[in-house]
């Protein structure tokens, strides 16, 4: 390469030096070795102390970014004179929300000689072209950066999603200061003198030049985004087409015309608007032909040089080139026949312990290049710009990035990471060809008098900005070795994998001090981060094979995806060892890919299959995942794990069993930390011994996932399990017919949420909740032949849960809640259905149904079951429930419920239906049973001990039987307790007696035994009763039920009892067959205004009773009513006579009514007491008493005003003008308690209503 003419801003020319070449370390300890002339910046920080660049924590890092902006920016400048230095001075200020930096310069006009006259250069520009600095006392550039902005100070690449990368700021903002700026204002003016880079921005590309026109003319164009670079240079790095200019609408003051078009150029260096997590280090050749144009002396085009090997293997010897000259920046690399194949390549002899940069555009292999193998040392970076490597040969090209030292001494002083590393930028490829990566080494080696652990060096590939591994194969080894690293492969800000082959392999053993131990290096990792893609690579991941924790792995990172890839995490093949594994954190995806984990080879620890975890927001996409089973003894299984936030997406998963040996195990799926299934697909498939199975712990949740258990042909089913405070959300779980074993479990305070929990018919599985978890709002179908299970303070809340549906299997489909602690059915809705083997309903000790609504379905058909509840200890309780003990269909039995050994339902309401059965046995010894309320259109009850029944005080009717299986063995007794009325309406055969305590007994079909009423409660209806009643004091009898007959065998009732009677157009009646006692009152009670006349008869009792004992000490009437009554006492018939007619008291008319007129006969002094208080109160008592033999109530006639009623009207009128409301005639009328107590008000309030007369006040 010789001389050559650099041209710069309209045709002034300089010369350049023959042959620049230049590398510049992009080094971690800032330091830098030259290989060819740079312009070095020096950077002076104007912060105060313990602020911005001198901040005690942020500060050396900050600076050490900036040193490293300079470095590479300066690489790019080729200096003009001796000594040339760009100065820059740099500080932190709080510049508002929308800037990250700003930049202002010197600038020279018209002076001195040798410049553009009526132009402005920046000082730094300046200098270079007149060849000395004429600003000696001042600063070139001036940067403030925004103290708001997180900024990332890393020297690796590697801003989150939310940072500022600031070296890429800095390289920004010092670019404006070389020249990279306009002088043209919004309104088309100019800043004093239009700027070197204003000549060259043309209307349209290569149109008028802007800076000719107008002001007005070249205000309207500002903002036409229709401006372009015209400078030869750039538009030569641009292809030969102009460079677009940013010049949008509306003006954008600090963007317009000082940088290159944001929606034309992506991820370039001076483009406006730089992304957080934007990574661009690097000039394109259209802003280095731009910066050549405007004057400064750049390298700026690649060179093509052909490997020859003509005297060696040496990259360095320039005997090797074609032409005769080693490799310089920028430069194409091509590789063609050759017999040196195996290429030593460095940068630099100048040895050191820092690394040397080469800037490299592309490398190729020709068709006819034989197999080379291109060695890349230690301390070399290579920095790939251009389109990257490809092959035309038919045979495989290796690069080999090395990590050993041969010299010892060398190695003692080597940084962590001074291992060959490769950066690929701006949509180059790694092409075609095999890369190795070979990890860390530490070993004890001889350095000088002293044998020590030696460190060597990190090796790393780099994709960044667009650029892609292509179809290549990456083969990255472990470390090798205590402490050492394994290669690493990195893909960053969009970059891709392309459908590049990666290897990530583990760890090696290697010695360590003390002397005789040895130890593992770490495996090999390939990152992905800043939404970078392993677009359809395939990636394998090795497990740890001579050491424990060692394997290779792959991580995603800030919004990257695994896109299409297919990826493979081996299993660990060393005892205890990890498997190969899989990372995706902070927002990434796995996307659309496939993803396996393999398992273990030997045995070892929980993460000794393949592994795959999610966490930190990271989602499996619609990714497929695969988690194998084992196939050996104590082996694991493949794992996917996810953490924190993260999801499982719409993925597909497969838990796959493990071969049927003993002690294999199944893959997992586990659930950590506010997780989810979110809307994916999981299967657990069975195995002969350890099936598939899913995890959740620790508030995680099953989301809307569908989770299936798939059937089982030989061995054990699947599992799901739900644990700490875990939910089963919206999601379906499903056990698929044949599903042996399986299980879907619930621990400690996890819930079933508002999910769908099936087992299907056919189904051998159970569902059970531990430890005070709860089925909460859960939907669960336990089949005909699936468990579910209730244990340790569990709930099953408000769940729906039916058993038996669709019965096909023949094993029982079964609800247990045994009570070691207290369980609970609680808000629950439970059918339990018939079939051919019947659902069943088992409450156990401390077992409660709470105030579940449980229907118990009758059988189908013939040969078919009703379903089955029990309460099966004294410490279980139905509660509060409602149960329904259906019917058969089609002659089949009815449901049947059954309360054993004490159990208890005094809370509970029984419903029974036709052939229904509700079965009390062995609860002799515990005090019988109680139920809160029973009633029902049929079924039976088997006794077999006592029954309490009414405690919930509520009316109801039993039509069924209440029957006592094993009368010679046991005498059922029944108790009615509580208030309310309860009706016996079928023919009940239980022998023991029947107590009437509290409420009322209607027996209206029939009881064996006798029975027993109690002060305060009654005993009625119009059936029979077999056995004696005795009615204690304060006891009722009462037959019928308006009216009736009632018949018993014999009848006691006691002093102070009572027997009422209702008289009518048919009357009550009690029918005695042997004994009978009277005693106590004899209460009557009128139907229907009905009202006795004289000479009427009504038989009371009749019978085989004969001479009745004793006699009924009073007779009571109906209020109000006056009648002369006799009783006549015979054998086996008792009557009763009317002696006069009837009579109504306060009735002074004796029209059998109670009405106004009554009162108007008091005031005229018709009453028996004219006058009278008392006969005014009798008035007041029975105003609206009516009886009657032929007319109700409903059929009185009410007198029209201009008749009675005015009448009362005028006669109430001068009855208080009269008295003038004399205080003891008030005090009458207002007797009692509140106006609607008292009819007579009502009346005269209704009397009142056409006219407002004084009477309105009366009771108010």
């Amino acid at each position: 390469m010789g001389s050559f003419l650099l041209r710069g801003p309209d045709g002034l020319a300089f010369f350049s030096r023959a042959l620049f070449r230049f590398v510049v370390s992009l080094l971690v300890a800032m330091a830098v070795i030259s290989i060819a002339e740079a312009i070095p910046f020096q950077f002076t920080y104007d912060d105060a102390p313990d602020e911005g660049f001198w901040d005690p924590i942020l500060g050396d890092n900050r600076r050490a970014a900036m040193e490293r902006a300079g470095q590479i920016l300066g690489s790019y400048l080729i200096p003009s004179f001796e000594g040339e230095v760009i100065t820059v001075r740099a500080v932190f200020e709080n510049l508002g929300p929308t800037t990250n930096a700003s930049t202002s310069s010197d600038t020279l006009i018209d002076e001195p000689d040798g410049l553009l006259a009526n132009r402005a250069y920046p000082s730094a520009l300046a200098n270079h072209l007149l060849g000395q600095d004429l600003n000696v006392f001042a600063h070139d550039i001036k940067i403030r950066f925004n103290s708001t902005v997180s900024f990332y100070t890393g020297l690796d690449g590697s801003p989150s999603s939310t940072e500022q990368d600031l070296i890429r700021v800095a390289m920004h903002e010092m670019t404006h200061g070389l020249g990279f700026t306009t002088h043209f204002l919004e309104d088309g003016d100019i800043f004093e003198s239009p700027s070197i880079y204003d000549g060259f921005i043309t209307v349209g590309s290569f149109g008028t030049p802007l800076n000719t026109m107008s002001t007005a003319a070249r205000a309207v164009n500002l903002t036409s985004d229709n401006l372009f670079w015209s400078g030869a240079n750039g538009v030569l790095g641009n292809a030969g087409m102009a460079p677009k200019i940013y010049a949008p609408n509306p003006y954008l003051a600090g963007s317009t015309l000082s940088h290159l078009d944001e929606a034309t150029y992506t991820t370039v260096l001076m483009t406006p608007f730089g992304s957080p997590g934007q990574l661009t280090r690097s000039l394109t050749p259209r802003e280095r032909g731009m910066l050549l144009d405007m004057g400064w002396t750049v390298n700026v085009f690649p060179q093509t040089t052909t490997w020859a090997g003509a005297v060696s293997n040496l990259w360095l010897d320039a005997q090797n080139w074609s032409p005769a000259a080693v490799p310089t920046n920028g430069d194409n690399i091509v590789f063609d026949t050759s017999s040196q194949t195996d290429v030593e390549i460095k940068y630099s002899d100048a040895g050191g312990i820092f690394p040397q940069t080469q800037f490299l555009n592309s490398i190729s292999f020709t068709a006819s290049a034989p197999s080379y193998t291109l060695r890349f040392g230690l301390r070399t970076i290579t920095e790939i710009t251009g389109p990257g490597f490809a092959s035309s040969s038919a045979v495989p090209q290796t690069i080999v990035l090395e990590s050993f030292e041969d010299d010892p001494s060398a190695a003692a002083t080597l940084l962590p990471d001074a291992g060959a590393d490769m950066i690929f930028r701006n949509s180059s490829s790694a092409g075609n060809l095999n890369y190795e990566l070979h990890g860390d080494v530490t070993v004890l080696q001889q350095v000088g008098q002293e044998l020590g652990l030696i460190r060597h060096g990190i090796v790393r590939v780099d994709f960044l900005n667009n650029a892609t591994a292509g179809t290549a194969s990456f083969d990255l080894t472990g470390g090798s070795g205590d402490g050492a690293f394994g290669g690493v492969l990195s893909f960053k800000n969009s970059s891709t994998a392309g459908s590049a082959n990666l290897r990530n392999r583990a760890g090696r053993i290697g010695v360590s001090l003390p002397l005789g131990e040895t130890a593992s290096g770490f495996g090999a990792q390939t990152i992905f981060s800043n939404a970078a893609s392993a677009m359809f690579a395939r990636i394998d991941n090795d497990g740890s094979f001579e050491a424990t924790d060692n394997r290779g792995t792959t991580h995603f990172n800030d919004l990257s995806t695994a896109m299409g890839a297919a990826i493979v995490n081996h299993g660990s093949s060393y005892a205890d060892g990890t498997g190969g594994a899989t990372f995706f954190n902070h927002n990434s995806t796995a996307a659309q890919s496939t993803i396996t984990n393999e398992s273990a080879l030997v045995a070892g620890g929980e993460l000794s299959g393949g592994t795959t975890v999610f966490d930190v927001v990271a989602t499996a996409g619609n990714a497929i995942i695969t988690n194998q089973g084992s196939s050996g003894s104590l082996l694991l299984g493949g794992l996917t794990r996810f953490r924190d936030d993260s999801t499982a997406g719409t993925a597909t998963i497969h838990n796959n069993g493990s071969a049927n040996v003993l002690f294999a195990n199944g893959g997992v799926t586990q659930f950590f930390d506010d997780s989810t299934a979110g809307g994916s697909r999981i299967h657990n498939y069975p195995s002969g011994w350890s099936a598939g199975r899913t995890e959740f712990h620790d508030f995680a949740t099953a989301g809307t996932a569908t989770i299936d258990i798939e059937p089982v042909t030989v061995g054990f089913g699947g599992a799901v399990y739900f644990n700490d405070n875990s939910n089963a959300a919206q999601s379906n779980l499903r056990m698929f017919p044949g599903s042996a074993s399986s299980v879907i479990r619930f621990d400690h305070e996890a819930s079933a949420g508002n999910a769908h929990l099936e087992i299907m018919p056919g189904a051998l599985g159970s569902i059970e909740f531990y430890a005070t978890s709860t089925a909460q709002n859960s939907d669960i179908d336990v089949g005909s032949t699936g468990v579910l299970n209730f244990f340790d303070y569990t709930t099953a809340g408000s769940a729906n849960i039916d058993i038996g549906s669709n019965a096909t299997g023949t094993f029982n489909g079964g609800i247990n809640f045994p009570g070691v602690s207290s369980v609970s059915a609680d808000q629950s809705t439970i059918t339990v259905r018939g079939g051919g083997v019947a659902g069943s309903l088992n409450f156990a000790a401390n077992a409660t149904a709470g105030n579940a609504q449980i229907v118990i379905e009758g059988g189908s058909g013939p040969g078919t079951l009703g379903g089955l509840v029990s309460f099966g200890q004294e410490s279980s309780n139905a509660g509060a429930s409602t149960i329904l003990v259906g019917a058969g269909l089609n002659g089949a039995p009815g449901g049947r419920l059954a309360f054993a050994l004490g159990a208890k339902a005094d809370l509970a309401t029984i419903i029974t239906q036709q052939d229904a059965v509700l079965n009390l046995l062995g609860n002799q010894f515990y005090g019988g049973t109680s139920i809160g309320s029973l009633v029902g259109t049929g079924g039976t009850v088997l006794m077999q001990s006592h029954l309490n029944v009414g405690g919930l005080g509520l009316d109801g009717t039993f039509d069924g039987q209440l029957i006592d299986p094993n009368p010679a063995d046991t005498d059922g007794t029944l108790t009615k307790i509580g208030g309310g009325t309860l009706i016996l309406g079928g023919a009940n055969t239980y022998d023991g007696v029947t107590t009437v305590a509290q409420g009322t007994l209607n027996v209206n079909g029939s009881i064996r035994g006798g029975a027993v009423v109690l002060g305060g409660a009654t005993l009625g209806g119009t059936g029979s009763i077999e056995g004696g009643v005795n009615v204690l004091t304060g006891g009722i009898f009462s037959p019928g039920t308006s009216p009736g007959v009632l018949t018993v065998d014999s009848l006691t009732l006691q002093s102070d009892s009572e027997v009422r009677f209702e008289l009518g157009t048919l009357s009550d009646q009690i029918v005695v067959h042997e004994d009978l006692t009277l005693g106590g009152s004899l209460v009557l009670s009128f139907l229907d205004g009905f009202v006795p006349l004289m000479g009427e008869s009504f038989t009371l009792f009749s019978g085989s009773f004969g001479t009745p004992t004793g006699q009924f000490a009073e007779i009571v009437l109906p209020q109000g009513v006056q009648q002369t009554l006799d009783i006549n006492y015979a054998d086996g018939l008792i009557t009763l006579g009317a002696l006069s007619n009837a009579s109504l008291i306060g009735d002074f008319d004796s029209d059998l009514d109670v009405d106004g007129n009554d009162f108007l006969i008091w005031h005229r002094g018709g009453s028996p007491s004219p006058l009278s208080p008392s006969d005014l109160n009798d008035w007041q008592l029975n105003f609206g008493n009516v009886v009657s033999n032929t007319v109700s109530l409903a059929d009185i006639v009410v007198p029209e005003p201009p008749d009675s009623t005015l009448l009362l009207m005028a006669a109430m009128g001068w009855v208080l003008t009269r008295y003038r409301w004399n205080s003891r005639v008030r005090h009458i009328l207002l007797a009692g308690a509140s106006p609607s107590k008292r009819p007579w008000v009502a009346f005269l309030n209704w009397c009142s209503r056409s006219e407002k007369l004084q009477v309105d006040k009366v009771g108010g």
